[in-house]
């Protein structure tokens, strides 16, 4: 079993992203989070990059895996929750 490295750095502060592009090749993963304006139907929308992310393509997969993992046991949650009911 690998040890997980111990990190040490200030806490950044937290950005809001509604809206993520995603890029990949044989090698990397690259993900753009921006925040997009609501705008009025049929107006091009506008947006700001937040934060562009580079991944090695191993790194990406397991970040993949961690998030279905997290996500299926959330809903898995709120299924039994609502089935209680």
């Amino acid at each position: 079993m690998k040890k997980k490295p111990t990190l040490s750095f200030p806490i950044p502060k937290g950005e809001y992203s509604n809206f993520v592009g995603l890029k990949a090749t044989k090698k990397e993963l690259v993900l753009d989070f921006a925040f997009v304006e609501p705008t009025p139907k049929g107006e091009q929308p506008r947006g700001v990059l937040i934060q562009r992310i580079i991944l090695p393509i191993e790194v990406a997969e397991s970040l993949g895996k961690i998030i279905l993992n997290a996500l299926k046991k959330k809903y898995a949650k709120t299924k039994t929750k609502a089935t209680k009911k």
